[in-house]
């Protein structure tokens, strides 16, 4: 079987990465845009992947041109033994990209053509089959959505940081620093924890340490890590990010500053906290950070200024509907 896994643009080769090592039966087709396309044998391990958002049976995908192509094409294909037990559907759609028509009207035309054609009822809340028709740029991607919810919902955060990071990203962003097992690991800009908490319900590695300078996020942090299950092997202080000498030294820095959006500042305290950042990471981190950062151009230019690290990766994800960058740093010398 066809399936699409969704999740956060620029995380493809880690879902593909990931998907190899739970399910060895299943081969990776290809990678696009938020999205994996795969040949799976079996179903059931794909729902344990930490990277993904859905799972999509795949009818079919096409390149189109304009909204009345896209009907054209929905209408030829067959859904029947997609639909046939159910009572009621929903369309689902997702679409990134200039387009002359909105995500209402590809689902408007799409949920018409399977009511005339299968005398099917719509229902968006009490439904049994949701239909998939995604329109990234100049593809079309239809299919039969196979998660209920988003995989994304661990369950554990109880506390919710006005800033958190989805944790499929914050796990893409532990793959990405190359976090193992036998690392140590901190963030100190934790917010509610969900890189310290992924850390610890997937790599397990040997130590985990999350500060925050806010005494509120810590708590509510601990809460999260307690939902989950893994509050004693997550060691929790309340730190602002220039002082890490209370972890020793660590392996892994990996970590989401603060964009400067969400919290009303500028570029004069987004100098100041790179800068600091940087200077504590020096002291303690033996290995690699990994951070996102929504002003890179500032943040290169910090870290020339600064001289203590350099770049051997950098990547731009999705994080909601912002799109910062992923760096990945080692020491200079």
């Amino acid at each position: 079987m066809k399936v699409i896994l969704t999740t956060c643009f620029g995380i493809e080769d880690v879902v593909a990465k990931e998907l190899t090592e739970k399910s060895k039966s299943s081969k990776v087709i290809e990678l696009r845009k938020g999205r994996v396309i795969v040949d799976v044998k079996r179903l059931k391990p794909i729902f344990s992947l930490r990277s993904i958002h859905h799972v999509i049976k795949l009818l079919s995908i096409f390149k189109f041109d304009g909204l009345e192509d896209i009907s054209r094409k929905i209408s030829s294909l067959d859904f029947s033994n997609e639909i046939k037990d159910c009572e009621a559907f929903r369309i689902t759609c997702e679409r990134a990209g200039v387009h002359n028509f909105t995500s209402l009207d590809l689902q408007r035309i799409a949920g018409e053509i399977i009511v005339k054609k299968y005398r099917k009822k719509v229902d968006l809340k009490n439904f049994d089959t949701e239909i998939r028709v995604d329109v990234i740029d100049d593809v079309c991607y239809v299919g039969i959505q196979l998660t209920r919810e988003s995989l994304h919902k661990r369950g554990y955060r109880v506390f919710e940081h006005p800033a958190a990071l989805k944790p499929t990203l914050a796990y893409g962003m532990l793959r990405i620093s190359d976090l193992r097992k036998r690392d140590s690991l901190l963030d100190p800009m934790c917010g509610g924890a969900t890189i310290p908490i992924e850390a610890a319900l997937s790599i397990k590695p040997r130590k985990i340490f999350a500060s925050d300078r806010n005494q509120r996020y810590i708590e509510g942090a601990k809460l999260n890590a307690e939902k989950a299950g893994v509050a004693d092997t997550i060691i929790f202080n309340v730190k602002d990010c220039k002082d890490m000498s209370w972890v020793g030294t660590v392996d892994k820095i990996v970590t989401n500053p603060p964009f400067g959006v969400r919290i009303g500042r500028g570029r004069k305290f987004l100098r100041r906290l790179y800068f600091n950042f940087l200077d504590a990471c020096k002291e303690v981190v033996e290995d690699k950070i990994c951070l996102l950062s929504l002003k890179s151009s500032l943040f290169k230019y910090i870290l020339k200024k600064h001289g203590g690290f350099k770049i051997v990766h950098e990547r731009i994800v999705s994080h909601g509907n912002i799109h910062p960058k992923l760096f990945v740093l080692e020491k200079a010398e």
